[in-house]
């Protein structure tokens, strides 16, 4: 199940997808805060500026609960943006998709390229990057229609 998410290909980063198409606001909006592991090796972590975020990850939530959402933000390390992706699964497993078309954070065009190479099923909703938020009525339907779709494989399979 992806919700307006990445699908890279194996040894495919982040980053390379990042740049297929234009429309993410998340380039402007990213602030790198550096530090150092307890090893001494420097890390970046990846934030997005909180007066942006709601631009550029949450257009169609409320703003109190769009500003809650970029205070309390976990980081993205530019290590893992940049880093090839490992084994996949979407090749083997069959997927869902949830595209939502006013995203601005991974724009809709590569979110339908991911898909469609993936073969997933496409869900498309009006709604921004945070569309678990925005509208969880579409994404919890599109998760029980997975659910209800390997579960009748599971049992066609064994009975």
């Amino acid at each position: 199940m992806y919700i307006n998410g990445w699908i890279p290909d194996e040894g495919e980063s982040l980053l390379q997808l990042a740049q297929l198409n234009e429309g993410s606001f998340i380039q402007n909006a990213l602030r790198p805060v550096p530090y150092t592991n307890s090893d001494g090796s420097p890390v970046v972590d990846l934030y997005l500026a909180q007066d942006l975020f709601r631009e550029a990850f949450a257009g169609d939530v409320d703003p109190q609960t769009a500003q809650v959402m970029a205070v309390a933000q976990r980081p993205f390390t530019e290590a893992a943006f940049a880093a090839p992706s490992g084994p996949i699964a979407w090749k083997s497993v069959h997927s869902w998709y949830l595209l939502g078309t006013e995203d601005k954070a991974i724009p809709p065009a590569t979110q339908r390229f991911m898909a469609e190479r993936a073969g997933a099923t496409i869900e498309e909703i009006p709604a921004s990057h945070a569309s678990m938020v925005s509208q969880p009525g579409p994404t919890t339907e599109l998760i029980l229609t997975a659910i209800r779709t390997v579960g009748k494989q599971a049992s066609g399979a064994s009975g």
